[in-house]
This record gives structure tokens, sequence and C-alpha cells, in this order.
């Protein structure tokens, strides 16, 4: 059985801060990070922004490592026990720990019945996926009308993709941002796709 003196499940910017929160309290104990993704910490924002305008992807790590805490990426814990301070990855190994902080993040609403074509945009993965598929000069229904889908749609329309955008909602982030803007948005995506949505809502569960 592997011993910790902290446990922290989940890889992202929480994740990193806590670590880096933790050295500053405590110099010594050993410190376990588990994350079901193949990359370190990294920060997501330029997932939607920088990194479709160019910037290297070597610029969004956290180098959460150099603040001496093992990262084990790729894998999931399975089973938590809070009585015997004890976790189960997936692949069978058991850590104990004295501390344990859950911040494994949120996920994306799933669609029925989606093929393999659907990027649920979260990951630097799924940054890849959205990009690779853009240079090949695929079509893209782009369905949220939040932060990340317009910021995404932005994007998108700045490569040239064509396709569908589903923005759902009277105006773009509704009271986030002033009518001027959301007006702006609404140009910019009506003049770029081929066919623009702002009223509709997604029902997908």
């Amino acid at each position: 059985m592997e011993r910790h003196k902290y446990l922290i499940i989940g890889g992202g910017l929480a994740a990193d801060a806590a670590v880096r929160g933790i050295r500053e309290m405590d110099q010594y104990g050993s410190i376990l990070v588990v994350s079901d993704e193949d990359d370190p910490p990294y920060d997501r924002p330029p997932l939607s922004k920088a990194l479709w305008k160019g910037a290297a992807v070597d610029t969004i790590w956290c180098h959460t490592e150099l603040a001496n805490a093992e990262l084990r990426l790729g894998t999931s814990i399975d089973v938590l026990d809070p009585d015997s301070k004890t976790a189960t990855d997936a692949n069978g190994t058991v850590v104990s720990y004295e501390k344990l902080l859950l911040v494994t993040g949120g996920s994306p609403r799933r669609l029925r019945n989606a093929d393999s074509a659907v990027i649920y945009f979260r990951r630097l993965s799924d940054f890849k996926r959205a990009w690779n598929a853009a240079s090949e000069g695929a079509e893209f229904a782009v369905i949220g009308g939040g932060f990340i889908g317009s910021e995404i749609a932005a994007a998108l329309a700045h490569e040239r993709a064509k396709g569908f955008v589903d923005l759902s909602g009277r105006l773009h982030w509704g009271t986030c941002v002033s009518s001027t803007a959301g007006a702006f948005l609404k140009r910019l995506f009506s003049n770029t796709w081929r066919r623009c949505a702002f009223q509709r809502a997604s029902r997908s569960r």
C-alpha cells in the first residue's frame, strides 16, 4: 500500500493551486495528484482563446511537478473508503492518505446517441481534435451560447470554418456583456456561419 500525506483527485487548475497552497504550509509532506487526463495541470482558458491565435501549447503548463508533487496521470480513482482513509485507482493500486481533496471539476452534458465525431470541449485533447478537424476543412455545429461556446464559435469563424452555430439564449451571455457587445457577436456569427440560431435551447438529456 502506498502512503501519502495529501491525496488530490483531479488535475485541473484547482489541483495545481492546492499543491502550491499546501507547500506554503508544509514543505515536505508527500503529495499525490491523480488525474484521468493524460496531460499534467494546465491553464484552460487558452483552449478557447490563445491557442487558436497561434500560442504554443508549451505556454499553458502549470508545472505542478516543480512543487515537489507526484503526478499520476491517465488513471482514475474507482473506490474511496473515508473510514480507512484509502483510495483505490483503476489499476488496483491502494493509496492511504491523511488529507484528501476532490477537485474533479465539471463535465459537459452528453448528447444521447451521439457518434464519436462529437467533441465535448473541455480538455486539451478536445482542442487538438477541434484544431485538426478545422485544419482539414471540417464543418462544425457549435451548440451552447455561454462563454466557451461563443469563444469556440469565434475561433472557428477566424479559421473560416463553416457549419451551424446554436447559441442558446436571447442574446449572447445574457447580462454578462453589454447589448452592444452582444449585437456585435451576433453580426459576426451571422455573417460567418451558414446558419445561426440565437433563441433555441438545446435539450439533450
